[in-house]
């Protein structure tokens, strides 16, 4: 894990009933299904100011911005639970609401929902922390697991994140020119670590 990642320790008393609640992954983002985010009471307790729900044309109907009179921002996905959803054009958006929502405020605090949190929630979770951190797909999603033991995106979920993971990487190296010199060489990967950990 890179230094500037904010590990949590594993959740081990894990049962069943805890996937009908929101975890906090890394602090102050938190995923979870839509039922944790229908109580203003439980999202008060927690802290949550943010909210970010996937949800398909359809599911539009019970998952909705249900607290915007209580202060509650919001931010929607529209993503359909399939594993042939173009789910890549929302990572970038995502991922820099996010970034905009932490770095404003130690107080702030965001729920990523859709239905049941196991896949296209985790999917963005994954998305961000991927362009934050510089972690790669398989490094994320094994992190996730950790804390929210449910967590199964979609296999062609988790091939749009390895290809946004190669899109990551890549946006740096096209930025900076590889030096033959040892020592420009040696900066320029240590510059390049600091980049990839930025949200793209």
């Amino acid at each position: 894990m890179p230094e500037d990642f904010p590990l949590l320790p594993p959740v081990k008393a894990w049962d069943y009933d805890m996937k009908r609640e929101a975890q906090e992954i890394i602090p102050n983002l938190y995923l979870g299904p839509f039922g944790c985010a229908r109580d203003i009471c439980t999202l008060r307790q927690v802290g949550i100011t943010h909210i970010v729900i996937v949800r398909s044309a359809e599911e539009s109907r019970f998952l909705r911005e249900k607290f915007v009179d209580e202060g509650i921002t919001y931010f929607i996905v529209d993503a359909r639970d399939s594993p042939f959803e173009n789910m890549i054009r929302h990572f970038k958006p995502v991922s820099e609401f996010i970034h905009s929502v932490l770095s404003a405020s130690p107080l702030h605090k965001i729920l990523v929902h859709g239905n049941a949190g196991l896949s296209r929630s985790s999917t963005l979770v994954a998305a961000y922390i991927i362009a934050k951190y510089g972690l790669t797909t398989d490094e994320t999603l094994a992190y996730i697991l950790t804390r929210r033991h449910c967590c199964a995106p979609h296999e062609g979920f988790k091939n749009q994140l390895r290809e946004y993971e190669a899109l990551c990487k890549t946006h740096f190296f096209q930025e900076h020119a590889i030096s033959n010199d040892a020592t420009t060489a040696a900066a320029d990967r240590k510059r390049a670590l600091g980049m990839m950990s930025q949200p793209v």
